[in-house]
C-alpha cells in the first residue's frame, strides 16, 4: 500500500510541473484585405515599426457596423485578446483603391497604433490626419481628406508620427486674378435657360472657363460637370452651399465644401482654371 502512494504522488509531482504550450494569437484576416494589411506592415517597417500582430492578433471581417464604415475592438476568444475589424460590405464595394486602404489604415491606426480620432484642420480646411472621425458635423461629414497623388506620403507619416512637420502644400493661397477681355473666346452663349445639356468638344492643355448662372432656390441642386470620362469634374450648389469633387462624387479623391454666404440667386461668375 506504501509503495502505490509513492508511485502516485510521483505522478502528481510530474503533472503539475508539465509547462503548457503558450497560445498562439487569433490570425484571421479575410483575403479581400490583405493586401492593405500588408502595405501597412511595410509602411510601419519604413518607418521603424516592427508589426506582425503577434502580440495582438487580428481579425478583419465584413460585419454589420451601424452608421460607420468600419470598426475596431478588443475580442476575447479561445486563445487571447485579439483586435477585431469589421467593414461594411456595401461601403466597401463604392470604395477605390486608395480609400480602400485608407480605411483599413484608419482601423489599425485605432487597433495596432493606439490612434484615437483627430479632427484638427490645416490653415486651408484640409484634414490634418486620416484619424479625423466622429463627433463630426454635417459639414464635415462631406469633406473627405485629400489622400491621393503627393499628398498620401503625408498622410501616412502622421499616422504613425504625429509630430511629423507640417507639409509646405497644407498652407496655399491663391490669388484670384481676372481673365482680360481680349482674352476671352465665347465657346457657347445662352441665356435663360432652366436646363443646358450640351457637349462641348475642344482640345486645350490650358484653359480657363468662366461663366455666370443664377441658381434655383431652396433646396434644389444646381450642377455642372466638365472633362472626360477618365478625368472629369464637377460642382453644384445647394442653398447657399458650394461643393466641389474631381473624379468621383462625395467620397472621391477631392471633394471640399464651402458653406459661406454666397447668393446664387443673384448672378454669379464662375471661373474654371485648367
Amino acid at each position: 500500500m506504501k509503495n502505490t502512494l509513492y508511485i502516485f504522488s510521483i505522478i502528481l509531482l510530474i503533472a503539475s510541473c508539465k509547462t503548457e504550450e503558450p497560445e498562439l494569437p487569433n490570425i484571421n484576416v479575410e483575403e479581400v484585405f490583405e493586401p492593405y494589411v500588408s502595405s501597412f506592415i511595410e509602411e510601419g517597417t519604413k518607418r521603424g515599426f516592427d508589426i506582425d500582430f503577434s502580440d495582438t492578433g487580428l481579425s478583419i471581417l465584413f460585419g454589420r457596423t451601424p452608421n460607420a464604415s468600419a470598426s475596431c475592438s478588443e475580442i476575447a476568444g479561445d486563445n487571447w485578446g485579439s483586435h477585431q475589424i469589421l467593414v461594411n460590405k456595401d461601403v466597401w464595394k463604392t470604395l477605390n483603391d486608395s480609400l480602400k486602404q485608407r480605411l483599413i489604415f484608419h482601423e489599425l491606426g485605432h487597433c495596432e497604433l493606439n490612434r484615437s480620432h483627430k479632427n484638427d484642420k490645416f490653415e486651408d480646411g484640409s484634414w490634418v490626419s486620416i484619424m479625423r472621425g466622429d463627433p463630426l458635423s454635417r459639414q464635415d461629414e462631406l469633406l473627405p481628406i485629400p489622400y491621393f497623388g503627393f499628398r498620401k506620403g503625408y498622410y501616412i507619416d502622421e499616422l504613425f508620427d504625429e509630430a511629423v512637420v507640417t507639409p509646405d502644400w497644407a498652407n496655399l493661397s491663391f490669388e484670384f486674378n481676372e481673365i482680360p477681355e481680349e482674352a476671352k473666346s465665347p465657346i457657347i452663349e445662352k441665356t435663360g435657360l432652366s436646363f443646358l445639356n450640351d457637349t462641348i468638344d475642344f482640345e486645350i492643355a490650358d484653359y480657363e472657363l468662366e461663366f455666370e448662372l443664377k441658381t434655383i432656390s431652396g433646396t434644389e441642386v444646381t450642377w455642372l460637370a466638365w472633362g472626360t470620362e477618365e478625368k472629369h469634374y464637377f460642382f453644384w450648389f445647394q442653398n447657399n452651399e458650394f461643393h466641389f469633387s474631381a473624379n468621383s462624387g462625395f467620397q472621391g479623391p477631392f471633394h471640399f465644401m464651402e458653406n459661406e454666404q454666397l447668393n446664387f440667386n443673384e448672378s454669379q461668375k464662375v471661373t474654371i482654371r485648367q
